[in-house]
């Protein structure tokens, strides 16, 4: 059965800590086929790209991963567009 998620950056960067929980659910998603929602305006995967930046010098095992899930999603098209984001979410999450 195939799911739809939102993946918020907080799981990408719990794989610099090396949380497994992380790791084995972007795994899985991988492994099940699952789609990640994205919506039209980039914003999400703007947050994403912003994330693999970040992690880039603190961990090369997380920033391999995710970038290796990250190629996965997008070039076997498990990305559901969404829509625009409600103006309420856009921009959070820049401050912490």
């Amino acid at each position: 059965m195939n799911r739809d998620w939102t993946v918020d950056t907080c799981v990408l960067y719990e794989m610099v800590n090396e949380n497994y929980d992380a790791f084995y659910f972007l795994n899985r998603i991988i492994k099940n086929m699952d789609k990640v929602a994205l919506d039209q305006e980039q914003q999400i995967e703007k947050e994403y790209r912003t994330c693999m930046d970040k992690i880039r010098s603190e961990s090369k095992y997380a920033r391999d991963f995710i970038s290796y899930w990250f190629e996965i999603i997008v070039s076997r098209c498990f990305i559901k567009y969404c829509g625009d984001l409600e103006i309420k979410h856009k921009g959070q999450g820049r401050e912490n």
